[in-house]
């Protein structure tokens, strides 16, 4: 009998550039997929056309109103009552198929994971206040998840924090190494070595702009720089996300480009010219899953600066691949890319130690050899390997 794994996600464009190699594996191996997904624009196909993708689900980033609540659930619990197991990726989707899956006659619940990519602004709000485990969404989250759902985590710190807050078992939570990099990125050639530098370092930040990635850190950062006449451009490359409970709005990053603190490049499609443009890649977030940019950079022999916080202190080596700095430290990020700046042959050598490191760390394969694990409970040395899947 043909078994059958449904998976939910947030955001169908995000899921199928970082996970849609799970799919494939999945398909490979025998097992009938469907893809339950929310986001705007039209499906996006996979190199496996027979799995089908359903973009339907009424689920935005920020709040949803009860109507798209109601339906979102509703459309859940019917894909879910024929699945013998679900993958749900990232809160929201976490949340409302959970209530789904409560509401199914037990016969018919089907074994679920939960694939947290990093905790999100709400949940990581939530368990940081005192007394966390009696927090109300920590609460609900507790009734839905423990003791109901394998959960799959990117880092020590989040699966420490959700079974700290009683929300997991400690028996039910795997530890992933993160989605990783595709072979074709692992296989691009380095940065060109910099014989001699003249003119401002290039300092690249690549991700959503939102306070919470540390984006207004940077800023302040790149404000003290510029006091202190360090030559350093800053670049700031993603999208604005108004629907994030820290969004950053469009007049205060103009603001910023006016006053000459910062560039704002937008969302780029394409971002292996602004890597190659960059000499230093940074990160001041204040909690991340595994953040891709960290990979990405590192991979192309790029030195980094990121954050002394969960999924970013996984990301490097520290004082060989780049340096970590305290989080909420304007201050302290400035000294780190101060010193990163004025010292081309550091820098140098921590972006040859960074490729090396990328290349040992970060290929898709022990992803999906976890993910094979946790969510089709089979050994992956035993699986079809899909054309195109490392």
């Amino acid at each position: 009998m043909t078994r059958r794994l449904v998976i939910v996600a947030h955001e169908v464009g995000a899921w199928v550039h970082h996970r849609a190699g799970t799919a494939q594996v999945a398909s490979a191996a025998g097992w009938q997929v469907t893809l339950v997904m929310g986001g705007q624009g039209d499906p996006v196909p996979l190199a496996d056309g027979d799995i089908p993708i359903h973009q339907s689900l009424p689920m935005a980033r920020g709040r949803s109103g009860p109507r798209d609540i109601v339906a979102s659930i509703l459309m859940l619990r019917r894909v879910m009552g024929d699945a013998d197991v679900v993958e749900l990726v990232t809160l929201k989707p976490i949340v409302f198929a959970m209530v789904a899956w409560r509401t199914l006659p037990r016969r018919r619940r089907p074994r679920v994971v939960a694939t947290f990519a990093g905790l999100g602004t709400v949940l990581d709000a939530a368990l940081s206040k005192r007394f966390n485990r009696w927090n109300w969404f920590a609460v609900m989250l507790r009734l839905l998840l423990r003791g109901h759902a394998t959960v799959l985590v990117e880092n020590p710190d989040d699966a420490a924090s959700l079974i700290d807050a009683h929300i997991v078992r400690r028996a039910d939570v795997t530890v992933g190494p993160g989605v990783g990099l595709p072979p074709e990125w692992l296989a691009l050639p380095p940065n060109p070595p910099v014989t001699s530098f003249s003119g401002p370092v290039r300092v690249l930040y690549v991700g959503r702009l939102i306070a919470s990635k540390g984006v207004v850190d940077l800023v302040e950062a790149a404000r003290i720089l510029q006091l202190r006449g360090t030559s350093v451009e800053v670049v700031l490359v993603g999208a604005l996300d108004d629907r994030n409970p820290s969004a950053i709005s469009a007049a205060e990053v103009q603001e910023w480009q006016q006053q000459g603190v910062v560039q704002w490049h937008g969302h780029v499609t394409d971002m292996l010219p602004e890597y190659r443009a960059a000499h230093l890649v940074v990160l001041p977030s204040h909690r991340e899953g595994r953040p891709r940019s960290l990979m990405e950079a590192q991979a192309l022999g790029i030195a980094v600066v990121a954050t002394d916080v969960p999924g970013c202190r996984q990301g490097l080596d520290p004082d060989v691949t780049g340096v970590l700095v305290p989080a909420h430290n304007p201050s302290a990020l400035a000294n780190a890319i101060e010193g990163m700046a004025t010292d081309h042959a550091r820098r140098t050598r921590m972006g040859t130690a960074a490729r090396q490191y990328a290349h040992e760390r970060f290929g898709a394969q022990a992803f999906l050899d976890v993910w094979t694990t946790t969510v089709l409970g089979t050994d992956p040395s035993a699986r079809t390997q899909p054309e195109g899947v490392v």
